[in-house]
């Protein structure tokens, strides 16, 4: 079947010019399926409304019918005024969008009929029955195609690549060659010395006096000196040249082999250059990107995109396609042949719309995350225009929200998802009825959104722990909720998973709303207080912090510790975001004390009078880890990982992404989070400042790891990083980052 374009000039309602190569012609009808006839024979033609796009195919010539009438063989002999009419006229057959069909002749003045008789003998033909199921088939394909097309755009994304793509895109540069001049040769031929004999002769002749009895012999002899003579001298000539020639290549050889060499080392430095914006991208970068990303897309929906880039986060802000954009109708081939071409229902509509418009979010999500693997995390939320039943007015009303971390979202087979249900396995707001109705939502503005960050103030608020990161850890979970219940009622009784529970089933969506989350549970744990405490809630409450972690806290589980906690993404820093350093051990210890009567966290350490540091790791409050913690966590919290340092993904990674060392800090301290963070997500375990654990050792002082900016590159080793030092004094290149265990209990806080 070839696709070509035509030319389609509108005359008036119903009739159409039709302007090729082969001549000009008249159509009339809708625009759909047809069948003409000419001089070169029979096509069946499909046009696309609005696309300029056409499909035609040449039909078979074996038939027994033809549409081409012009031998007048669906007429009696003696039908003369009738064949005058008819002969030259075409058959046309359309399917309109309910499934009717419509056949019908165009006589060569353009107008169209319809001659029962004749129509009868045409429809008996093996020619019409070939047109009617061409027609058939390609309106069918047409309405499948519109369909998928418009509802399926997220099985359009691309696949999410790594780091490990791109370093090894970057170090293979077969791409590009250098180029080296190629000695031109020297076209000028070697002279042929029998060229030079009759010139020779002439001279000879000339030249020689002698009697006749020896003069040919003398002049033969002359001639042979002389053809020689100058043979040798135009040989010498020509060597001279062919010599000038090869020396002028070779000066021409060296200019552009160094002109090669200096275009080649620039193409390299500015592969170089790109490929390091793509690990390490500048957010002028990013914003040029996305925007250049956005503006060559391309769908079969209308959309507008509002976008807002902060580090390495993106937010996106949809003007989705309406629902009367999407197709309403589905069409089947029934077992006759013929179509069956049927309106949507509500609820049929409403799922394709709500699985096109969810779907784009992973579609647009894809595209982007794909831009840098060092862009962390994106927000989408999609909104359509509604009226409001208040005031009457059309406005912008939002419909979901979702926000995609990377290493969670490039787990994703998107072809396979179903856009509505994957939607709910991230932090999202969606409220999606039965029947698949996206209601409106409440989303705030996007530059009030909530994103990681490591303020002091976002370090108070307390998010549920996602149990499927903590599956090890239900037993635990069990048993802490069992000993809360035998101490409260089940009506004040707040289950630990409440917020993160799964959906109940298929078309029951659970909304998410961070600011009703914070409410609700403030509000359950103040009922707790005053039903569990009574009197005594003056003296002691009890704290459920220790199932719940700030949005700087990465869970990491208990398989390699024995005990699961929650670290720090970031190392403590100061509010310019500079770690923290020139901190002894002692202060430290100090700090995360401080920090837990902060947050109202019972306290780990315990200092006596003397200095001497006790610590209980029971206790919910802040901490130091310890070296194998701090070991897990740097590792990924995967055994299979078989790295040299945080934040590897395997022996293709390089570690000036993930770390500041010698080489690349400058041999200072930088702010915090600027390379790469690991497998969780956690920043700055290799390299930057190195970090104070609780472990001690048998000369009393205090074990430091991860390396800092004047460390090599080998030490950043997770093997060779572990240094001690005096716990009662600080270095510049030392500083810490905090955790806290993940408790079996609740327990009470003194007041």
């Amino acid at each position: 079947m070839g696709l070509r374009f035509y030319r389609r000039i509108r005359i008036c309602k119903g009739i159409h010019l039709n302007v090729s190569k082969s001549g000009v012609g008249i159509s009339l009808g809708m625009r759909g399926a047809a069948i003409s006839t000419g001089p070169r024979g029979q096509y069946v033609h499909l046009g696309i409304p609005g696309t300029g796009i056409a499909y035609r195919q040449k039909l078979p010539t074996n038939s027994t019918a033809s549409s081409d009438t012009s031998e007048s063989k669906f007429l009696n002999d003696s039908d003369v005024n009738r064949r005058e009419y008819i002969t030259g006229s075409k058959l046309e057959i359309q399917i309109d969008n309910d499934g009717k069909e419509l056949a019908y002749m165009v006589a060569p003045d353009g107008s169209t009929f319809v001659d029962e008789e004749m129509m009868r003998r045409v429809k008996r033909s093996d020619t019409y029955r070939q047109m009617l199921e061409i027609a058939r088939k390609t309106k069918y394909e047409y309405i499948i195609n519109k369909n998928d097309s418009c509802i399926n755009i997220f099985k359009k994304s691309p696949k999410i690549i790594s780091i490990d793509d791109v370093i090894k895109e970057r170090d293979d540069t077969s791409s590009i060659q250098q180029k080296y001049y190629a000695l031109q040769i020297f076209s000028e031929p070697e002279p042929w010395s029998s060229s030079f004999y009759d010139k020779a002769h002439e001279w000879a002749i000339q030249n020689v006096k002698a009697h006749f009895w020896n003069k040919n012999k003398l002049i033969r002899e002359a001639t042979q000196t002389k053809w020689t003579e100058l043979y040798e001298e135009a040989k010498k000539e020509w060597e001279k040249r062919r010599d000038a020639f090869i020396e002028n290549e070779k000066k021409i050889k060296e200019i552009k082999d160094k002109e090669y060499e200096e275009e080649y080392k620039q193409k390299l430095l500015e592969r170089a250059q790109t490929f390091e914006l793509i690990l390490n991208p500048t957010e002028e970068y990013l914003t040029d990107t996305v925007k250049d990303v956005l503006s060559q897309i391309e769908l079969p929906v209308e959309f507008s995109i509002d976008y807002a880039i902060s580090g390495r986060k993106i937010e996106l802000d949809i003007d989705l396609p309406e629902i009367e954009d999407y197709p309403q109708k589905n069409c089947s081939i029934l077992s006759s042949g013929k179509l069956s071409i049927k309106q949507k229902s509500i609820a049929e509509l409403n799922k394709d719309y709500a699985t096109g418009v969810t779907g784009m979010a992973f579609f647009f999500a894809s595209l982007l995350f794909n831009i840098s693997p060092a862009i962390e995390e994106i927000a989408i939320s999609g909104y359509t225009q509604r009226t409001n039943s208040k005031t009457g007015n059309i406005e912008d009303q939002y419909v979901y929200s979702v926000i995609f971390p990377r290493l969670k979202f490039a787990e994703l087979n998107i072809e396979k998802i179903d856009p509505i249900q994957a939607i709910t396995a991230f932090e999202h707001t969606m409220d999606i009825t039965s029947k698949f109705e996206l209601k409106t939502i409440n989303v705030r503005d996007s530059e009030n959104r909530k994103t990681d960050s490591t303020t002091q103030e976002e370090q108070n608020e307390y998010y549920s722990v996602d149990p499927a990161l903590i599956e090890k850890e239900n037993n635990d979970v069990a048993e802490a909720q069992e000993q809360q219940a035998n101490t409260t009622n089940k009506e004040s009784t707040m289950s630990i998973n409440s917020t993160t529970t799964e959906n109940h089933s298929n078309t029951s969506f659970q909304t998410m709303n961070s600011q009703k989350e914070h409410s609700s549970f403030f509000g359950i744990l103040l009922l707790a207080l005053l039903i569990i405490g009574g009197a005594v809630a003056g003296i002691y409450g009890y704290n459920y912090y220790s199932y719940f972690r700030t949005k700087n806290d990465v869970f990491v589980n208990s398989e390699y510790t024995g005990q699961a906690f929650f670290i720090s993404k970031t190392e403590a820093h100061d509010e310019n975001d500079y770690p923290i350093v020139n901190m002894s051990w002692n202060e430290a210890i100090n700090y995360c004390n401080e920090l837990s009567k902060k947050n109202n966290l019972a306290c780990v350490y315990s200092i006596s009078d003397d200095g001497k540091v006790t610590a209980d790791f029971s206790m919910p409050g802040y901490r130091l880890p310890t070296k194998e913690e701090w070991y897990w966590a740097a590792l990924g919290a995967d055994q299979n990982n078989d790295i040299s340092f945080s934040g590897a993904l395997s022996s293709y990674t390089i570690t000036s992404h993930y770390a500041y060392f010698i080489e690349n800090s400058g041999e200072t301290v930088h702010k915090v989070s600027e390379k790469l963070g690991n497998k969780l997500g956690i920043y700055d375990m290799s390299g930057n400042v190195a970090e104070w654990c609780w472990d001690s050792t048998e000369d009393n002082k205090r074990t430091v790891m991860g390396g800092f900016y004047g460390t090599s590159k080998e030490y950043l080793n997770l093997t060779k990083t572990q240094i001690t030092h005096k716990p009662d004094s600080g270095e510049i290149y030392i500083g810490f980052r905090t955790v806290r265990s993940f408790v079996k209990k609740d327990i009470g806080v003194s007041k």
